[in-house]
């Protein structure tokens, strides 16, 4: 037993340390919470098609939400719904249970970080720069609370990381399996997110470099080619089909194309760029963490003749991308911190160029106790960061989390308010399906549901379809309540007290068939 522990110590080590993160972070205790706090709306969108696919009557390629949207049905698309299926069925017979949509998640990010470590030992050839790397990626705030939660960046992150690890390996070893394999991953987390292909595409262009450069053969270059195009060409005809799929039914809902920074005004652009520098970064790093990687970055540049070329190569093919995403995609980072999660991937990459520079020409800095201890209490100072950001997303209550000298008065009073005033509106939401079904709301009705801006978030926690203030931005007050009721609406469902005072919804308040503390529910 010893020899044992001995032998696999730095894994027992790594794995422990993840859980015992996980439970500093509070991920087991919101295992089995529903669709809750930041960017809730999203989480509904993804649950929402999950829901549907717990009914017999939705095939696997015709998903659909909550959401009607003046449509006939609430028919949508975005990511290839493989998971949402698979969830949805296992709820149609086990019952809707969160903690099986966010551990599957989860499970398969940890899964990613174990194959992330075993590529950066293989790189490395040491036990504790590929823990700390790999355990460096989970001490990211935007990971961390997305890494148990129901949008698939995560999904496609853990399956990138389990590719890259094949793919590596056949680099060593030259065995086919190991290319077909990780172009396979590849193409399953590209078809989850395609900013998980950011190094797929990335060794792509290495490997067509060296091709150009005759470092590569033509049989090197089909052998490879054959596979990554493939996997490609597979990911654009799910495209085309979700392109097809939502012009028939209901589109708009996923963005589908792109969102450039030309498109938008000057002051929109500086608007954006403060958001994302000042709400969004934080979410990645903070910032000493951020200007310490922003400072491996340059020493790699400054010696980039002493750097690991191959590396190098797939670094600078990585940063392009990225470069070139920032322009497409600019407008979606004034509050889209979760677009950010896959290109978080340049992180371990330029943390092992760093390390392997050091390994091959300062390796007694490479080896050093003092350097590792460093690093080690670096890590442990981001998890802490890490920890009372996710935390306060969940309980603002928490004394050690709220008191941080990482958040000013403001952003505390923000949370605090937020936990509070979901209380006084949407909890309600999500216990009353029994009683809606008791009133004779049943779920094959339609309801009008306000006061709600997003997409799903009402519909989803009552598990009703129909319509929330969501598009139409023309149809506003009565107007909407009756383009509903045209469209079958039968039950006005009001979450806010407040609304009840509002002039043009008095005609409509007249026949009030339920009440909860928050919620008053009227026929229409």
């Amino acid at each position: 037993m010893k020899e044992v522990i001995i032998r696999y110590r730095w894994s027992i080590i790594f794995i422990a340390s993840l859980l015992w993160m996980a439970w500093f972070y509070g991920t087991f205790d919101t295992m089995n919470r529903g669709p809750y706090s930041r960017h809730q709306w999203r989480q509904t969108d993804c649950l929402s098609i999950t829901s549907n696919y717990s009914k017999d009557s939705v095939s696997f390629l015709e998903p659909e939400i909550h959401q009607q949207n003046g449509a006939k049905t609430g028919k949508t698309i975005s990511e290839l719904p493989i998971v949402y299926y698979t969830i949805g069925k296992v709820w149609s017979f086990a019952g809707r249970h969160y903690w099986m949509y966010r551990l599957s998640g989860f499970l398969i990010f940890v899964i990613g970080l174990i194959y992330l470590r075993r590529t950066l030992l293989r790189i490395l050839d040491d036990p504790f720069w590929a823990t700390f790397t790999s355990l460096f990626l989970f001490a990211s705030p935007v990971i961390v609370y997305f890494s148990n939660n129901f949008l698939m960046d995560t999904f496609a992150l853990g399956l990138a990381l389990i590719g890259i690890s094949h793919l590596h390996h056949y680099y060593i070893k030259k065995k086919y399996k190991y290319l077909l394999l990780g172009c396979a991953l590849f193409l399953f987390a590209g078809l989850l997110k395609i900013t998980s292909l950011l190094l797929f595409f990335g060794i792509g262009g290495v490997v067509l470099f060296n091709f150009l450069r005759r470092r590569l053969s033509k049989k090197d270059l089909l052998t490879v080619g054959v596979p990554f195009v493939s996997a490609l060409l597979l990911i654009f005809s799910w495209l085309v089909f979700v392109n097809h799929y939502n012009s028939k039914h209901l589109s708009g809902i996923f963005l589908q194309g792109i969102l450039p920074i030309w498109e938008i005004s000057e002051g929109s652009r500086v608007e954006i760029w403060k958001s994302l520098w000042n709400v969004l970064m934080p979410e990645i790093y903070n910032t000493p963490t951020l200007s310490f990687l922003a400072g491996i970055f340059i020493l790699i540049v400054v010696n980039f003749k002493k750097a690991n070329q191959k590396l190098l190569q797939l670094a600078v093919f990585v940063l392009v991308q990225i470069l070139v995403f920032f322009l497409l995609f600019f407008q979606v980072f004034d509050v889209h911190e979760y677009y950010l999660i896959n290109l978080i991937l340049i992180v371990p990459l330029v943390i092992v160029l760093g390390l392997e520079l050091l390994k091959t020409h300062y390796p007694a800095i490479f080896n050093s106790k003092k350097t590792k201890l460093i690093a080690g209490l670096g890590l442990i100072c981001c998890i802490y960061y890490a920890a009372v950001h996710t935390r306060i997303k969940y309980d603002a209550g928490n004394s050690w989390v709220k008191s941080s000298f990482l958040f000013s008065s403001e952003k505390a009073s923000f949370w605090e308010y937020y936990h509070y005033d979901y209380k006084q509106s949407l909890m309600d939401l999500e216990t009353i399906e029994p009683y809606l079904n008791e009133i004779g709301c049943t779920p094959d009705k339609i309801v009008v549901s306000i006061p709600d801006v997003s997409i799903n978030v009402s519909l989803y926690l009552m598990n009703r379809k129909g319509f929330t203030d969501y598009g139409y931005s023309d149809w506003v007050g009565a107007k909407r309540i009756e383009m509903a009721k045209k469209h079958g609406a039968q039950f006005l469902i009001i979450n806010r007290k407040q609304m009840l005072e509002e002039p043009y919804l008095q005609k409509y308040l007249t026949n009030k068939v339920g009440e909860t503390e928050f919620v008053t529910i009227f026929q229409l």
